[in-house]
């Protein structure tokens, strides 16, 4: 009788960061500022799966242009958004950082970690969601990024 040996196997699942990855990087290289959306929604359900929960939530979100209106921040900003609506991820995540309610839920659910503790895995969830964005500045826009 024959014995199977199996080696070790590390799995990953980056098809949706890496598409995030690539979409970011298009969007610096050249003027075409358009994202496919579908190619976005279809590597988030591969990375994740097709449950009724994902696929509602993928279907909120898209890549694309934000206009800022705060003196911070370039005119524009391309990145995961809410569909049709004026606002990052990123923001709604960094926002969550400010709501003493939320760290205390978090807290409720994981008890071992302290509060500085998970508003590091939160400015670490922004920081992720915010390397996958892109400012537009034009020529008479004097910041740098």
């Amino acid at each position: 009788m024959d014995t199977i040996k199996f080696e070790r196997m590390i799995v990953t699942r980056t098809d949706f960061n890496k598409h995030l990855l690539k979409t970011t990087e298009a969007f610096q290289s050249n003027e075409n500022h358009e994202s496919d959306n579908r190619v976005l929604i279809n590597s988030f359900l591969r990375q994740s799966s097709h449950t009724e929960d994902n696929i509602n939530a993928i279907q909120n979100i898209e890549y694309s242009e934000v206009t800022n209106n705060t003196p911070y921040s370039f005119p524009k900003t391309f990145g995961l958004k809410i569909k049709d609506k004026n606002v990052l991820l990123s923001h709604i995540v960094a926002d969550l950082l400010e709501d003493d309610e939320t760290i205390d839920f978090l807290q409720s659910k994981f008890p071992q970690l302290s509060k500085d503790e998970l508003d590091a895995a939160m400015r670490i969830c922004t920081v992720i969601l915010m390397g996958f964005e892109c400012d537009y500045a034009d020529e008479a826009d004097n910041r740098k990024p």
